[in-house]
């Protein structure tokens, strides 16, 4: 019993209950006499950020907890259980999630699992059928979230847990087959989101009685959704970022008692009105691409607070007919063939917080939006021939956040825009009629400017000194400027800095001095190499991005910080090695773009390292040093010429996604792709990049190739 123990010592175990979608959290609900809460929580060992020695002992330890050990425990959970039910007790233990390695799963579910188990989540693990079938015995299991698995068996034992209520299968393979969904006769909540789900899957999920929400985002499999507008029982539809669903939004609006709807990003236009708008009670809606919009049902319906339309050919009177709904806040109307009448009806919105009007070329004048007082949020980013009456939104008493990049405002503009006394984050981009912007540092509650390129807008110094709550900076050009002086004029509480074109060689030493707050840095220069020797003195640092044209002393310095997260590394035509990046142990992002590599030379694979990217670079298959032990999930491979041969992602045994977008060359390794248990997305952009015989397998498989 005392080895027993200390196998049990061995374990990772946190007192705390995970919660939908895989997010833990401490369970505080009280157990009464009726309602028992036994949660168990089974993901993959590499989820947790572990050091080396932690590694070495799980993979020594192949079997981290013995079935003995795991019997030991539910024994005593089910005796105390029964104690407390004799006792009428009015509080339960805390159950524990348990980290475990995938071949291990039988074990856990034969000793962890019991008939009053309520919530079970699974991240990153492969269940087979013999799994999911011992599911079976949690007769009271209503929350089931199996989040990024891989189910080679399918998905049949699930539909046998009659007591279930929510399902998330989330960036799970394969979703291809669910026939059997409908004998669910408590499911209220279903996630499909990030998974191959199909047209049959779509002629499955019609046939659900009990369904309330259903969320199909960023599916990138082809699908016909028509069938879904069978389950009269939706209140709520979300198909956002899924670009191949072959259905308009407004289809949807049918509904009876559906309130809100995200129609999928697709890319072709559809005339899909309903004979009859029957979903009064709607909040939200939001559709693109559509040709064809019941703008006039729509304007009748007094619940509705949130509309988005992109793509969706919107005249002035749509936007008029919008502006009349009594209780609308948030509008959001991309590209819109609108003048500037359409405004005067949106300036009398009595509740209107958030606007969203960006690349609508029509506009000249925004001056009635500063009539709409409860405005919080503007968008105008693209409206380029926008060049009065922004200088009357500073006046807004709420405005907080707006948006001006690529506009035609002047400096008048800003002299209105000066007056502001609730503005927070401003983007001034891309402005080029701009001279001037010391109106705008009397904003005393300007938290982010942005400013780059702005043509002689920075000329002279500015003194940023004068937002005391200043936190994100964008700057153009700042090598023009005297470094001492301008980095003088830093406000010293910065979490956030862009700099572009700086003589980074100076600044950072003197950035690194006054700025112990930065959070995300971006230091771009052309002709100047980067000196990053102190960035390793910035306690806080969590993204770098270093666009330049050489490291002359390689990036073994790098190494040293030790809490970045995402690094961006791109424009170096000097030859480099990227070997010394497997040291940066807390890196999780990476991308490498328009970056010459040294002959011998390759890319360090850091043992966090979740997501990478490698763009225009003379990469070959050799060109990564991939450990044993990795995590990566997404790898994005664009416009290597030299890349030949893909056997080198067989050691990538997590990788979820992979694009090879223009990448023409590979011709060996394919059969690397269907070894990977977790890939459930492959984008080429042409299919000419894999042969035709890979498809059948990778489709089998659940795979989406598109």
């Amino acid at each position: 019993m005392a080895r027993c123990g200390a196998k049990r010592k061995r374990c990772r175990v946190e007192k705390c209950a995970a919660g939908r979608g895989a997010t833990a959290r401490r369970s505080t609900r009280a157990k009464t006499k009726t309602v028992q809460q036994n949660h168990v929580a089974i993901t993959h060992p590499h989820d947790e950020h572990v050091n080396d020695s932690t590694r070495a002992l799980i993979k020594e330890h192949d079997v981290l907890c013995s079935r003995v050990a795991l019997v030991e425990r539910k024994i005593r959970q089910l005796k105390r259980f029964e104690a407390e039910q004799l006792a009428n007790a009015s509080s339960a233990p805390l159950c524990e999630p348990i980290y475990l390695q995938s071949n291990c799963i039988s074990d856990v579910l034969s000793a962890s699992i019991s008939p009053i188990t309520t919530e079970l989540t699974f991240v990153k693990v492969i269940l087979f059928q013999q799994d999911l079938r011992a599911l079976g015995m949690c007769v009271s299991l209503r929350r089931l979230s199996i989040v990024g698995c891989s189910c080679p068996s399918g998905l049949a034992p699930l539909f046998a847990l009659k007591s279930l209520e929510e399902l998330s299968l989330l960036r799970t393979r394969p979703v291809v087959d669910v026939d059997g969904i409908h004998e669910l006769p408590s499911l209220r909540v279903l996630d499909l989101s990030e998974t191959a789900a199909g047209t049959a899957c779509m002629r499955a999920l019609s046939r659900c009685k009990s369904l309330v929400s259903l969320f199909l985002r960023s599916c990138m499999c082809d699908a016909d959704c028509s069938d879904l507008v069978k389950i009269h029982t939706l209140e709520e539809l979300d198909m956002s970022d899924s670009c191949n669903f072959k259905v308009c939004a407004c289809a949807f609006l049918c509904l009876p008692h559906l309130r809100v709807l995200h129609g999928p990003g697709i890319y072709l236009r559809f005339h899909s009105v309903p004979a009859e708008v029957s979903c009064t009670q709607l909040r939200t809606f939001s559709a693109h691409n559509c040709y064809s919009l019941p703008i006039a049902e729509l304007s009748k319906m007094n619940e509705l607070e949130e509309v988005s339309f992109s793509h969706c050919n919107l005249k002035t009177r749509d936007v008029v007919n919008l502006a009349g709904l009594q209780h609308l806040r948030i509008l959001s109307i991309c590209r819109a063939a609108i003048d500037d009448s359409a405004l005067l009806a949106l300036g009398k919105c009595a509740f209107l917080e958030k606007l969203d009007l960006s690349s609508t070329d029509t506009l000249t004048d925004v001056y009635p939006l500063a009539n709409v007082l409860t405005l919080e949020e503007l968008n105008l980013h693209d409206c380029r021939k926008i060049e009065k009456g922004a200088g009357d939104l500073g006046r807004l008493p709420r405005l907080r956040v707006l948006n001006l990049k690529h506009t035609g405002v002047t400096d008048s503009c800003l002299v209105g825009l000066g007056t502001s006394r609730s503005l927070v984050k401003l983007d001034l981009s891309w402005c080029w009629n701009i001279t001037d912007i010391t109106p705008v540092l009397g904003i005393a509650t300007l938290e982010e400017l942005d400013v780059l390129c702005n043509g002689e807008a920075l000329s002279k110094r500015c003194d940023f000194s004068r937002l005391p709550n200043l936190r994100g900076l964008s700057l153009v050009k700042a090598g023009r400027l005297d470094h001492k002086k301008h980095v003088s004029a830093f406000p010293s509480g910065l979490t956030k800095l862009n700099l572009y074109g700086a003589d980074t060689s100076n600044t950072t030493r003197s950035l690194i001095k006054k700025m112990q707050t930065l959070v995300e840095l971006k230091l771009s220069s052309e002709t100047v190499p980067v000196n990053f020797d102190e960035l390793s003195q910035l306690p806080h640092l969590r993204t770098l991005t270093l666009r330049t044209c050489e490291f002359p002393y390689g990036v073994k310095s790098l190494s040293r910080c030790t809490t970045v997260v995402k690094l961006f590394l791109s424009l170096c035509h000097c030859p480099t090695d990227l070997l010394p990046l497997e040291d940066m142990k807390s890196l999780e992002e990476l991308s490498i773009t328009h970056f010459d590599l040294s002959p011998e030379g390759v890319i360090g694979i850091p043992p966090l390292l979740r997501h990478l990217k490698v763009s225009n670079c003379n990469v070959t298959s050799k060109s990564f040093k991939i450990p044993e032990y990795n995590v990566i999930e997404c790898l994005d491979i664009l416009f290597c010429r030299h890349l030949t041969n893909l056997s080198f992602i067989r050691k990538m045994k997590r990788l979820e996604k992979l694009s090879l977008n223009w990448v023409r060359n590979i011709r060996y390794g394919f059969e690397a792709l269907s070894e990977l248990p977790f890939l459930r997305h492959v984008s080429t952009v042409t299919r000419e990049v894999l042969p035709r015989c890979i498809y059948p397998t990778l489709r089998e498989k659940g795979v989406n190739v598109y």
